[in-house]
C-alpha cells in the first residue's frame, strides 16, 4: 500500500502539470483595460502584502486536497489505529463528529469523528472525568439508525491514567444506504450511576469510503466430508471480509434424525496477496436453520497485487454422538482413540466416596457432556482438576487432568456426549479471481 509521502508527492506532481488556460492572459489584459486608472501612490508595502496574499490564493487554491486532509486528522488516536488507519487518517479519511455531552456526574463523552465504508463504522471517541473515577463505570455502546440499532462488534481502548480520560475506537457494522441521520449511543453505568449519552448527526455520504473489490467467489472445498463454501469477498480501504458457509440445510437435517453432528467452531484461515500474509482481523460463526455461516476479517489488500489466495491450514472440529467407554480399575493405564485422538487414562481410585479419573490428551482436545455410569446408576460429577502441561518431543502440549464423581462402585462406564478437538488440514486452499 502507498505511503503518505508517495500520495503527496503523486499529488505535487499532478499540482506540477496544471497549466493556466490560454485565454486567461487576454482576460485578464481586458479586466485592466476596461479599469479606470486609480492614481492613488501605494505604498511598497501595500504593493508586496498584495503579491503575497495572490501568491498564498493560488497555492492554496492548487493544494487545497492536502490542506483539508491535515486539517480534518484525528489527533490522539495512534495508539489505538492499525497501520493502515493511521494511513487513512494522515490522508484525512472519514468524517468528523466533534460533538460532546456531558453525564451528571461531571463526565464528559465526545465523539471525535467516524470512519465508514461497505465493511464497517470505526468510531472515535473518548471519555474524560474530572473527579478520577473513570475505572470505576462500564459502558455499552451503539449507533441509532431509522430502522436498526448498529452494535460494536469490538472495540479497544488505551489510557496514560485510566481514571481520567480513556480513548477509544469501535467497529460497527456498516449503516445501510438509506441511513442519513445516526445517533451516537454510550450507556454509562456504575454504582448507583445509570445515563445514556445520546450524540445525534448527520451522516455525511461523500465522506464513505466505498469498496475496492466486492465480488462473489462461490468455491468449495471439501474438508473432514464436510463442503466449506467461500460466498463473497468485500475488500475498502479499512478490512477485507469473506464471508462463506459450512455445511448445507441436507447435512443438519441429517445430523438430526442420526443423532450424530459435526461442527466446526473455528477454523485458521490465511489471506495471502502474492503469497504475502494479510494480517487477520477476527472472526466469526453463526449456526442456525439454513446452516453454518462465517465471516473472516483481514485488514485491508494492497493497492496492486497479481494474486490472492486463501488458505485452511487447522480447524476445530466439534463431534457429537461419542461411544461410551468402559472403565475397570485394574487395567489401568487405558489409551483409546476418538476420531483419531488419543486420550490416555492414567488412573481410576475410590476413596472417600469420591471416584477420582485421571486423564490426559493434547490440549486443544475438549471432553464435554462427560456422564459416568456407575452399576447402572449415574455418579454426580463433583469437578475438573487441573494436574500439569507438558510439552512432548514433537512439540504438542499434553494436558493432564482429574475428573471427581461422587459414589462408589464395581461397574463403571464413561460415556463423552461431545468431542472438540484441532485438526491439521493440508492442500486447502482456493485462488480468487481478481476482477
Amino acid at each position: 500500500m502507498k505511503t503518505i509521502e508517495e500520495k503527496l508527492k503523486e499529488k505535487h506532481e499532478v499540482y506540477e502539470k496544471i497549466t493556466a488556460p490560454d485565454e486567461l492572459e487576454e482576460r485578464l489584459r481586458n479586466a485592466l483595460d476596461q479599469k479606470k486608472p486609480n492614481h492613488k501612490k501605494r505604498t511598497p508595502w501595500r504593493r508586496y502584502t498584495l503579491v503575497a496574499s495572490l501568491i498564498l490564493v493560488i497555492f492554496v487554491g492548487y493544494h487545497f486536497d492536502t490542506f483539508a486532509y491535515y486539517g480534518k486528522r484525528l489527533v490522539g488516536y495512534d495508539t489505538v489505529m492499525s497501520d493502515s488507519l493511521k494511513e487513512l487518517n494522515e490522508l484525512g479519511r472519514g468524517q468528523e463528529i466533534g460533538k460532546s455531552y456531558e453525564f451528571e456526574n461531571g463526565v464528559t463523552l465526545t465523539l471525535d469523528g467516524i470512519m465508514v465504508d461497505d465493511n464497517q463504522m470505526i468510531a472515535f471517541y473518548q471519555l474524560k472525568d474530572p473527579n478520577g473515577q473513570l475505572d470505576q463505570y462500564h459502558t455499552q455502546e451503539t449507533f441509532k439508525g431509522f430502522f436498526k440499532n448498529y452494535w460494536m462488534g469490538s472495540g479497544q481502548g488505551y489510557s496514560e491514567n485510566w481514571e481520567q480520560e480513556m480513548i477509544s475506537m469501535g467497529s460497527f457494522d456498516s449503516p445501510r444506504f438509506f441511513e442519513r441521520r445516526l445517533t451516537f449511543e454510550l450507556v454509562l453505568q456504575g454504582e448507583n450511576f445509570y445515563e445514556k449519552a445520546t450524540i445525534p448527526f448527520t451522516l455525511n455520504r461523500n465522506e464513505a469510503m466505498g469498496h475496492m473489490i466486492k465480488q462473489k467467489i462461490g468455491q468449495e472445498m471439501n474438508i473432514e466430508g464436510t463442503e466449506i463454501t467461500l460466498d463473497h469477498i468485500t475488500a475498502t480501504a479499512t478490512q477485507t471480509v469473506i464471508e462463506g458457509k459450512i455445511g448445507s440445510l441436507v447435512d443438519l437435517i441429517g445430523e438430526r434424525v442420526s443423532g450424530e453432528m459435526t461442527r466446526f467452531p473455528s477454523m485458521v484461515m490465511a489471506l495471502k496477496a502474492d503469497h504475502d500474509s494479510v494480517p487477520s482481523q477476527g472472526s466469526g460463526m453463526r449456526t442456525d436453520h439454513r446452516g453454518t455461516t462465517f465471516e473472516m476479517r483481514f485488514d485491508p489488500l494492497p493497492e496492486e497485487m497479481e494474486t490472492l489466495t486463501v488458505e485452511i491450514s487447522e480447524l476445530m472440529v466439534s463431534r457429537r454422538g461419542i461411544e461410551a467407554i468402559e472403565l475397570n480399575q485394574d487395567a489401568m493405564p487405558l489409551v483409546v482413540s476418538i476420531e483419531e485422538q488419543p486420550i490416555i487414562f492414567e488412573s481410576l481410585e475410590q476413596k472417600n466416596g469420591e471416584i477420582h479419573l485421571v486423564f490426559n490428551s493434547e490440549e486443544t482436545t475438549q471432553l464435554y457432556d462427560v456422564t459416568l455410569m456407575v452399576d447402572g446408576e449415574k455418579a454426580p460429577f463433583l469437578r475438573t482438576e487441573a494436574l500439569e502441561y507438558e510439552k512432548t518431543v514433537e512439540g504438542k502440549i499434553q494436558y493432564r487432568r482429574k475428573a471427581i464423581f461422587q459414589g462408589e462402585g464395581n461397574e463403571m462406564v464413561l460415556h463423552i456426549g461431545q468431542l472438540n478437538f484441532s485438526k491439521r488440514v493440508e492442500g486447502a486452499k482456493i485462488d480468487i479471481p481478481l476482477k
